[in-house]
């Protein structure tokens, strides 16, 4: 399920936790650029469960870090880092609403390649979106894998490992993921990517006019596992720089 949200930043959430409720539009223009924007929501409660995970340490924070974290989200400095690819904020809320945290945000980008580096950049994860040429003359809109910076060197010694310590992190991981999959229901997922040519193929779950949309929730969760959004549409009257 994780590279179906590539253009989005917040899925690795919706993977590991499974509660939390997610909406995101990528329109794109005829040039390539274009907006992103995504509705976000999450119970306080599931929020704080991800918060006692991330402190853990370990394996468990290593894919936790790999998701935003909105209640401390420092927006000055996701502003610096996208700023260096093109990327800039149009629209941000950050609130609590009826006991959950709702945030929206709109950005704009010159080109996808472009902001998913910016994305990766900043929220981690990997994931990105590129747009390529057939032979055909069509463009096809379809993932790769987006570089992410290099993490610190660290000159620190790892301490030994402290059994009893692993043994009561590992005893609280578990106790923490079964409040998550308490939640599991909450969980949905609806990507909607707009092109400028008309789509002649892809792999959406429903295709209205130049959108396409990828709809994910508790029912269909396992067998969205995987899937890479791919979206061949007509070149016709557009100019676009392509990846290759």
């Amino acid at each position: 399920m994780k590279k179906l949200v590539l253009l989005g930043i917040v899925v690795l959430v919706a993977a590991l936790a499974g509660c939390v409720q997610i909406k995101m539009a990528t329109d794109i223009a005829k040039d390539g650029s274009g907006t992103y924007t995504m509705n976000y929501s999450v119970s306080q409660e599931v929020e704080q469960t991800l918060a006692e995970m991330r402190a853990l340490g370990g394996e468990t924070a290593v894919k936790m870090d790999e998701a935003p974290d909105f209640a401390n989200f420092d927006r000055d400095d996701f502003t610096k880092k996208i700023g260096k690819h093109g990327v800039k904020i149009v629209a941000y809320t950050n609130d609590i609403k009826d006991g959950r945290r709702v945030v929206e945000m709109k950005l704009s980008y010159p080109d996808l390649i472009s902001f998913s580096e910016a994305m990766g950049g900043s929220f981690g994860g990997g994931g990105g979106m590129k747009i390529t040429k057939n032979g055909a003359g069509d463009y096809v809109l379809a993932s790769y894998q987006a570089q992410t910076p290099e993490p610190e060197p660290t000159t620190e010694e790892a301490a030994p490992e402290d059994m009893n310590a692993a043994m009561q992190n590992a005893a609280k991981s578990m106790e923490l993921m079964g409040r998550l999959m308490a939640h599991i229901s909450e969980m949905s997922m609806a990507v909607a990517i707009t092109l400028p040519g008309d789509v002649i193929e892809s792999n959406a779950h429903r295709v209205e006019g130049r959108t396409c949309f990828w709809e994910i929730d508790a029912n269909n969760m396992m067998q969205a596992e995987g899937m890479e959004p791919h979206v061949v549409f007509s070149g016709k009257g557009l100019s676009i720089k392509t990846a290759d």
